[in-house]
């Protein structure tokens, strides 16, 4: 059964795909609460899931294993503010099947550069 349709779900759906970068469920949840304030943590974990489940976004292990999530898109890496702690996709290409050793199967890959962001290092 096709749920039914709901501005909640409508808006988080939205936000992420509409996102020029992965989010994490805390800053999605205050992103949808801006414009939906009825919304609630549970709703945007259970939209978080469906779209997953529905190959629309995928998940993204961060540092210190936190989660963020974008849309799905093709192979990219990614950098992160240890400050603020927000994800950036970076869509320079590495040629990272030429740095693997000879003999070895490259299965899948995953490259993030920590470091600041221009606000967290521009601000006092």
């Amino acid at each position: 059964m096709k749920p039914r349709k709901s501005i909640q779900r409508d808006t988080i759906r939205s936000l992420l795909l509409n996102s020029n970068r992965p989010l994490d469920c805390e800053e999605l949840w205050r992103l949808a609460k801006a414009r939906v304030p009825t919304v609630g943590r549970s709703t945007v974990y259970r939209v978080l899931r469906r779209l997953e489940e529905g190959k629309v976004i995928q998940t993204l292990i961060g540092p210190g294993q936190k989660l963020y999530y974008e849309r799905l898109q093709g192979p990219h890496h990614h950098s992160f503010c240890r400050k603020c702690e927000v994800a950036f996709c970076l869509h320079a290409t590495l040629d990272v099947a030429a740095m693997v050793p000879a003999g070895f199967v490259l299965e899948d890959q995953v490259l993030f550069l920590l470091g600041c962001c221009s606000v967290c290092e521009n601000s006092p």
